[in-house]
């Protein structure tokens, strides 16, 4: 009976952390947020226009896939570097000439992160 009761503790011991546990993984879901660019930018070798777009992304901490989207579409996809940051008061985009003078996307301030981006290539080519 003594065994009986310390298997039950142990049961009612566990079953609460593997629950918190599975929490856990599932907040870390797909979330997408919309962006507007002012500018002519490149993310790899996709030029985007000026105008509003999507950006999906799942997860924090270095290179995480993100994809950058107009409407439905699949524009481009990279590496990012997400940070939690509070952005609240200026969301926004940060646009870098690169070595050859070329504008490229390199940071999205959202709300409550930073995604720093890092190469890119257009759709279903995988990141560089």
């Amino acid at each position: 009976m003594r065994k009986f009761a310390t298997l039950a503790t142990a049961i009612l011991l566990i079953i609460p952390a593997l629950a918190f546990a599975g929490d856990k993984a599932a907040n870390a879901k797909s979330e997408t947020k919309s962006f507007t660019l002012l500018e002519n930018a490149q993310v790899g070798n996709v030029q985007l226009a000026p105008g509003d777009y999507k950006v999906s992304f799942n997860g924090n901490g270095d290179n995480v896939p993100v994809t950058i989207m107009k409407g439905h579409k699949t524009l481009a996809t990279a590496q990012a570097n997400i940070v939690q940051a509070d952005n609240s008061i200026n969301p926004g985009v940060t646009v870098e000439k690169d070595s050859s003078g070329q504008p490229q996307l390199t940071a999205i301030q959202l709300p409550h992160a930073t995604l720093k981006l890092s190469g890119g290539a257009g759709p279903g080519a995988g990141s560089q």
